[in-house]
C-alpha cells in the first residue's frame, strides 16, 4: 500500500525589525558610536531577513517541484548562515517535512519493486529518511522553544512555529511507529499530547486523536485505540469516524461485551454517515456478520 503524502504549506512569518533596538533613553542624546552601532545592527537584521525570505521562497519552489533534496539543502544552508534568527524553527520544520516526504517516495518505490535487494534498499532509505525527519523535527521544536523565549516576538508567531514543529514530529513518529517499530512508544504518545496542547482548532484536535487511535489499531494495540475512541465519543457522540473505527477495534478484541457495543457503534454509524461515505459497505458487512453470530446492538 502507498502512504498518502500530504502537501506541505511553507509558511512565512513576519519577524522583528530593528525598530526600537538600542533605542536611547529620553534623558540623553545617543552618542555617535551608539548611533553607528544601531545602524550596523539594523543592516545586519535586514540582511538576515532578506536571506531568510530568499531561503523560504527558494525552498518552497524546490518543494513544489518535488525536489525534496534541493529544498532541504536550501533550508540547511540558511539555518547555518543565520543562527539565532527567529524563523529558524520554520525552516527546520520545512526541512523535516521535505525529508519525510522524500522517505515516503522510497517506501512507495519499495512497494512497486520486486522482492529482493532493490526493495530492501528502498526500505532502508525509507527507514533512514523517517529517522532523519524525526531528528529534524526535534531540532525544530527546540528552535521554536528558543524563539518563544524572545521577548520581542509576538506570542501567536512563536505558538504557530511550535505547533507546526510538533506536527512534524507527530507525522515522522507515526511513520516510525507504523512501519519501522511496529508499535507505539510512550514517547510517541507524549508527542501527540504535546501537539494537542498547542492545537486549538477543534477539527485538527479530532484529527489528531483519530490519527493516534488508528496508529494504535494499526499496530495491534486495540485496547488503547478503543480508549481513545471512547474519549472522542464522549466529546462528540455523533462522530462517525470514531464510531466506525471503534466498532472495528472492538471486534478485533473479540470480547463479547465489546462486540455488542461494536454492533451499536456500527448501527449508529450507518444511521448517521452519508450515503457517499466509503466506509458504509464495510460497516454493513461487519454488522451483518455480527448479527449472524447472534450479536445485535441493544
Amino acid at each position: 500500500m502507498n502512504i498518502r503524502t500530504n502537501i506541505l504549506t511553507i509558511f512565512v512569518l513576519l519577524f522583528l525589525t530593528a525598530a526600537g533596538l538600542g533605542q536611547a533613553t529620553p534623558q540623553r542624546t545617543p552618542t555617535a558610536a551608539e548611533l553607528a552601532a544601531l545602524k550596523a545592527e539594523n543592516a545586519r537584521i535586514e540582511t538576515q531577513n532578506a536571506g531568510m525570505a530568499r531561503a523560504l521562497a527558494d525552498g518552497n519552489a524546490a518543494f513544489a517541484a518535488k525536489n525534496f533534496a534541493g529544498a532541504i539543502a536550501i533550508f540547511d544552508v540558511a539555518i547555518k548562515d543565520y543562527p539565532g534568527h527567529p524563523a529558524l524553527a520554520a525552516l527546520a520544520t520545512n526541512a523535516s517535512v521535505a525529508r519525510r516526504l522524500e522517505a515516503v517516495e522510497h517506501y512507495n518505490a519499495s512497494v512497486k519493486a520486486p522482492a529482493g535487494t532493490v526493495r530492501e534498499a528502498e526500505l532502508q532509505l525509507f527507514r533512514e529518511g523517517v529517522a532523519d525527519a524525526d531528528k529534524r523535527a526535534r531540532a525544530a521544536v527546540e528552535l521554536a522553544r528558543d524563539a518563544d523565549k524572545n521577548p520581542r516576538l509576538a506570542g501567536d508567531k512563536t505558538h504557530d512555529q511550535m505547533q507546526k514543529a510538533l506536527l512534524a514530529r507527530v507525522d515522522a513518529a507515526s511513520l516510525i511507529a507504523r512501519f519501522v517499530a511496529r508499535s507505539v512508544s510512550e514517547e510517541t504518545h507524549q508527542i501527540f499530547l504535546q501537539y494537542l496542547s498547542y492545537q486549538k482548532n477543534p477539527v485538527e484536535v479530532r484529527t489528531a486523536w483519530l490519527k493516534l487511535a488508528r496508529l494504535y489499531s494499526d499496530t495491534g494495540e486495540f485496547q488503547k485505540a478503543v480508549a481513545i475512541y471512547d474519549h472522542m465519543l464522549r466529546e462528540a457522540p455523533d462522530n462517525t469516524e470514531a464510531l466506525y473505527y471503534a466498532g472495528f477495534s472492538l471486534v478485533s478484541l473479540a470480547e463479547r461485551p465489546g462486540l455488542v457495543i461494536a454492533a451499536a457503534h456500527l448501527k449508529k454509524f450507518l444511521a448517521l454517515a452519508p450515503a457517499t461515505d466509503p466506509n458504509r459497505k464495510d460497516a454493513q458487512d461487519l454488522l451483518d456478520y455480527l448479527s449472524s453470530e447472534g450479536i445485535v446492538p441493544k
